[in-house]
């Protein structure tokens, strides 16, 4: 049954506005309800009105830091079987939904009385009346009913009277502060609390007592581990009624609410101004500015790792500062006494709270530290491909305790600065990429024309052997002198010898561009063969009045090459001197030591060779003057065939009308009895006496990868386990382990620990095998004592080449 709207009893508490009167008059004129205001109920007030039931409804102005509008205010009117309605301004409709989850039965706008009538009709669907559910009061006894309705608060709660004595507590505040009730009802607060006395919760109580005013804050611990919301309101007898709560999961998830969003923020900002930049050194100062910037640190800064001449260095080309730098970009030792660097070579960061303190730091480093301004810092290492790639810092004069979230911004941004890095570097390799495609294209053009050049070269030269040895034979037969035949006959010979060279230049062009030229290599005299061809040729010479000079020493050269193929490359460099030197002219032919090398000079008197011609001079189908005729493949072939030989080949000229020199260095031998045959033999002798342990629990791999390195001249042998291939170790003493990282009993790495801690195996080389190959899987090989970390699958190729390359320590 539904009560009647105009027999409601309804207390009002709202202030006196006119707003309120109209609200006022609608309740009694126009729903005809008892409204009660006349008396302010307090805290003393409400409770007796509670207990005895005097209302139906109570009507309440909505403010925050009134004790009418907490939720211990609603609990209390609830348990009394009342109704509580809120009247809410426009600009408060965000708390409506959090009072109907305290419990309250309606709410209404202030700008719409009307709106009074649905709400009370509502609280009153929600309420207990004594002619329905309700079976008679919630206690006989005020006092017991009060305590009853206090100690059932979620909040803990406490009173002090207008002398700061404590008149009563709830059981939430016992079980917080530890103590009986019975054990403070009646003291003073602030002797019961002496830390409390200078505090900022003593001032707040302070306001609150002597300007009669509500007072809400928020406090924490002093290590911010705890937090507290306290609300305390005046009475209307003098004292104070103070509610206060544990938010700090609240406090704790705001932080990290607010935590993720700082680093969305950083990170968004990190990224758009990363991606504009097209300079690596230009990226590594901006991240390091905007995280220097974020933290609040004194220096920021991302290093590459670089090697030169076999030495590894950090490369610092920007930094971030917020003072004065003392940290000169360049290049720096990775060893730097103090840096710790071998953290970051095994992938783990460095971590200093405090430089003073931290026992991995040697006393007698910390003064340098001081100057350094270096009194904690955090360095993260980037790892690719199993290797210590780069790093980014940032340190601070003063100690500080990194938080974790710190440590894993400065993470994300290492990763996201290589990561733009990677993008410049390879959007820079696609623009040299694409010139280097223009400037193929370019050439492909060049070769083509060269190519028609060579044509019609090749169809004159051709053409001119040909003509004349058709003339001759025709002559033949019309000439009777004998005399005059053999002048003819020798005519024949000399153009089809002709013939000949260009036939065999052309082949050999095509043997060296398609790198199918064969070398019978064999130790002999370079000095001997160079006087050799010298006297063959002296016949070209003299037939074009040109001298021939040879300054070649006594002593022999020994050098390990293919005797035609030198003497092939001496007329050729002749066969050139010769065309380019006119009547008259003399060309100059030596051989000489210099340090561990063979020199060959042919130097002439001829027409030189113009400086923009240089470096072309090499290439195939080139002439410097057309008009001497030929292909221009004698000098193409030489610088092939020296090359093949290990060797290089120059030439230089003041220019025109100045001569020229061609110079070609050949690799001596130390020995002339030793050839690359011995070191062949000696290779494969090794393999034969490299012992090798594979150690891993699929049988079939196993089996498959030990027969194959026993076909490439290893001596190899299986375990199946962890402590099997311990004891076989021991047994047959191998010079390489290869091990497994998953075995069945104990793991690769605990095999690599006992191995490695055992002076037998000092010399002996361990490599891990395993499926994963993250950064932190290569930094754990490292950490148990492998020297090299293999995935799975194996490239035999690649193993092949590790093993040939261990040298062996018996």
């Amino acid at each position: 049954m539904s009560h009647e709207i105009t027999s409601l009893s309804v207390l009002f508490l709202g202030k006196k506005r006119p707003e309120n009167e109209i609200i006022r008059q609608r309740l009694t004129d126009g729903l005809h309800c008892s409204v009660f205001s006349d008396t302010a109920p307090y805290f003393s007030d409400y409770v007796k009105s509670i207990a005895s039931k005097k209302y139906d409804v109570v009507l309440a102005e909505y403010e925050p830091s009134s004790f009418f509008s907490t939720p211990v205010f609603i609990r209390s009117v609830l348990t009394s079987g009342m109704g509580i309605i809120y009247q809410v301004g426009t600009h408060e409709t965000g708390v409506i939904q959090a009072l109907i989850n305290e419990g309250a039965s309606g709410y209404f706008m202030i700008d719409d009385p009307a709106g009074l009538l649905s709400a009370a009709d509502e609280a009153l669907k929600c309420c207990r009346f004594p002619s329905q559910e309700y079976n008679g009061p919630v206690c006989s006894d005020n006092e017991l009913a009060t305590q009853e309705i206090l100690d059932n608060l979620v909040d803990c709660f406490y009173v002090v009277d207008a002398e700061w004595h404590i008149t009563y507590i709830n059981s939430k505040a016992e079980s917080c502060w530890g103590c009986r009730r019975e054990e403070l009802l009646g003291r003073d607060f602030w002797e019961c609390f002496p830390n409390l006395k200078g505090s900022s919760e003593r001032a707040m109580h302070d306001i609150a007592m002597k300007e009669r005013i509500p007072q809400q804050w928020e406090t924490s611990s002093p290590d911010s581990q705890s937090w507290a919301d306290i609300r305390v309101f005046p009475l209307q007898d003098g004292s104070l009624a103070v509610f206060f709560s544990d938010i700090t999961d609240k406090k704790h998830a705001e932080e990290v609410l607010r935590l993720s969003r700082d680093r969305q923020a950083v990170m968004l900002r990190l990224s758009d101004s990363l991606r504009l930049l097209l300079n690596p050194g230009e990226i590594h100062e901006a991240a390091a500015r905007i995280i220097g910037e974020y933290l609040g640190v004194e220096k920021a800064f991302y290093c590459d790792v670089v090697s030169v001449d076999g030495v590894e260095y950090f490369m610092l080309e920007k930094l971030y500062s917020a003072t004065d730098t003392n940290i000169l970009t360049g290049l720096h030792p990775i060893d730097s006494p103090g840096v710790l660097a071998w953290e970051n070579f095994e992938g783990r960061n460095i971590v200093v709270c405090d430089m003073e303190t931290d026992p991995r730091i040697d006393d007698s480093i910390r003064p340098s530290l001081r100057d350094f301004r270096l009194g904690a810092w955090v360095s993260v290492p980037l790892i690719r491909n199993g290797r210590f790639a780069a790093s980014f810092t940032v340190h601070q004069p003063t100690p500080r305790i990194w938080t974790s979230e710190e440590i894993s911004l400065i993470e994300e941004t290492t990763a996201r600065t290589w990561a733009e890095v990677d993008r410049v570097r390879a959007e820079t390799a696609l623009r040299k990429s694409e010139r280097h495609a223009l400037q193929l294209v370019s050439e492909l053009e060049n070769a083509d024309r060269s190519k028609n050049e060579f044509i019609n070269a090749l169809s004159h030269e051709l053409r001119n052997p040909l003509a004349a040895v058709t003339a001759s034979l025709s002559m033949l037969d019309l000439l009777d002198s004998s005399q005059e035949a053999k002048k003819v006959k020798m005519i024949i010979k000399r153009q089809t010898e002709q013939l000949c060279r260009l036939v065999d230049d052309l082949l050999d062009l095509t043997r060296i561009t398609n790198n199918k030229v064969h070398l019978n290599l064999e130790p002999f005299d370079l000095s001997e063969l160079t006087q050799s061809s010298a006297y063959d040729h002296r016949t070209l010479f003299e037939e074009k009045g040109i001298e021939l000079v040879t300054e070649i020493g006594a002593a022999p050269l020994y050098i390990n090459a293919d005797p035609v193929r030198i003497s092939q490359i001496i007329g050729n460099l002749l066969h050139n001197a010769c065309k380019f030197t006119e009547k008259g002219g003399s060309v100059i032919l030596s051989v000489n030591r210099c340090d561990s090398a063979a020199v060959i000079a042919v130097k002439d008197t001829g027409i030189g060779i113009i400086s923009s011609f240089l470096p072309d001079l090499f290439k195939t189908f080139k002439q410097a003057d057309q008009k001497k005729g030929g292909l221009g493949l004698g000098l193409s072939i030489v610088k092939g065939m020296v090359e093949l030989h290990k060797g290089t080949v120059e030439a230089h000229s003041e220019g025109l009308d100045c001569g020229a020199t061609f110079t070609v260095k050949l690799p001596l031998l130390s020995n002339p009895y030793h050839t690359e045959a011995d070191d062949m033999k000696a290779e494969e002798q090794k393999k034969k006496t490299l012992k090798i342990l594979l150690i891993d629990d699929n049988l079939d791999l196993a089996e498959t990868t030990g027969a194959l390195l026993t076909l490439y001249g290893y001596n190899v042998r299986t375990a199946g386990t962890g402590m099997s291939g311990i004891q076989t170790a021991r047994e047959f003493l191998p010079h390489v382990i290869i091990c497994d990282i998953g075995l069945p009993d104990i793991d690769g790495y605990e095999v690599a620990r006992r191995l490695s801690g055992d002076s037998e195996f000092g010399n002996v080389s361990l490599i891990s095998l395993s499926g994963y190959t993250q950064a932190s899987d290569y930094a754990l090989s490292r950490g148990a004592g492998f020297s090299l970390h293999i995935s799975k699958p194996v490239d035999f190729d690649n193993l092949r080449r590790i093993l040939d390359s261990i040298n062996l320590i018996d």
